[in-house]
């Protein structure tokens, strides 16, 4: 009974499996390009035998359904086949552009080194780099900003940037705010409140510690605007000595005492006596302080030029560097002295920056630095 009962469904399934097979253009082409072997009709006709008995259906859905089941095994097992490597590549994605310049390793051992974008310890896992061999987090290969050197890099144990007062440096216009500048003014002057609004912390101490690293192979394309300005301030603010140092800070004040009620835009004599009372105390500088607050005040009228889209006027501007630039002193404990001060340090910046043509010259040429 069985047999005779079972005959004409199978050979119904056999013609339909042959029909499906043929409409779905060469089935054995597709399995012999995957490297699987084509799957036999017993399979089918086991999985539809145990489907009908426990279900009743019509013809016309049983037969619906086993011609989607057979013409979309083939994109099935080819979607599973090529799903691998699209994963892989996802992860990479995030990486930012400098991580993609090393030749990175997974590392699956004990580790024991300090990752170079956030200086903690890598206990398990990480990558590290073939060539330079650096070492980081996996999570910090999304905010990396050392591109690969081609040679090995070595830890340095104490800051060659930060913290070293500007007449030691061996530049007279030091490395970092060359950096933080073209890249301020390659796309961050455009930025409403640049300066102004301070970056996210977490971020600027991961970027201050990779300068401390190697600062020559930094790369700044795809960092916010906002973190390179606080980067640039906490440098000024880490200088042992400030720009305008404390021995002139006092002829700096007095100039700006003396010119603070005059209206310079009307009264063209007024206005080249402090330009020439300015010009005067800049002069007695240091060189290297001189030639730094030189090349920051052409940038900064760079930025005030464009105060109609960043609302950063060289008044908003001497607000914000007053503080950093002087250094806000303690006057006999006297609060209302050191707010007095702040004013006429705003004043003296936003002449600086307002006439630095004048008082400076022309805009110094931007340096070419080579990595040591």
């Amino acid at each position: 009974m069985n047999n005779t009962a079972e005959s004409p469904l199978h050979a119904r399934r056999q013609s339909l499996l042959s029909s499906c097979i043929h409409r779905s253009g060469s089935f054995n082409e597709k399995s012999k390009k995957l490297s699987l072997p084509l799957p036999t009709s017993s399979y089918y006709l086991e999985s539809e035998t145990s489907s009908s008995s426990c279900t009743s259906r019509s013809s016309g859905v049983e037969s619906l359904s086993e011609e989607f089941a057979l013409c979309e095994l083939g994109e099935a097992i080819s979607i599973q086949v090529e799903e691998q490597p699209v994963r892989e590549d996802r992860k990479k994605r995030r990486w930012t552009k400098t991580a993609k310049t090393h030749s990175f390793r997974r590392i699956n051992s004990y580790v024991f080194e300090k990752c170079r974008t956030c200086d903690t310890y890598i206990y398990l896992g990480g990558y590290k780099c073939e060539k330079c061999l650096i070492y980081s987090h996996t999570k910090c290969l999304r905010s990396m900003i050392i591109s690969c050197g081609g040679s090995p890099i070595q830890r340095k144990k104490s800051s060659p940037i930060f913290n070293l007062p500007l007449m030691n440096s061996k530049e007279p216009i030091p490395f970092i705010v060359v950096k933080c500048c073209l890249e301020i003014e390659r796309r961050g002057y455009t930025i409403k409140g640049i300066y102004r609004v301070n970056g996210v912390i977490s971020r600027v101490r991961k970027f201050i510690r990779s300068l401390e690293n190697e600062p020559y192979l930094i790369d700044f394309s795809e960092t916010n605007p906002n973190d390179i300005g606080h980067v640039l301030k906490e440098y000024f603010r880490s200088l042992p000595e400030p720009v305008f140092t404390t021995d002139l800070h006092s002829q700096f004040i007095s100039v700006a005492k003396s010119h603070r009620n005059d209206n310079l835009e009307s009264d063209p004599v007024k206005l080249s006596s402090m330009i020439d009372d300015l010009k005067t105390v800049v002069a007695k500088l240091p060189h290297n302080h001189r030639s730094t607050l030189s090349y920051l005040m052409h940038h900064l009228k760079f930025i005030a030029n464009h105060q109609e889209i960043n609302q950063m006027s060289a008044k908003n501007l001497g607000l914000v560097f007053a503080p950093t630039l002087f250094r806000m002193r303690d006057v006999d404990g006297n609060v209302f002295s050191m707010l007095f001060d702040n004013s006429l340090q705003t004043l003296v910046i936003e002449c600086l920056i307002e006439y630095c043509f004048e008082i400076f010259g022309p805009q110094p040429e931007t340096p070419i630095y080579n990595r040591a």
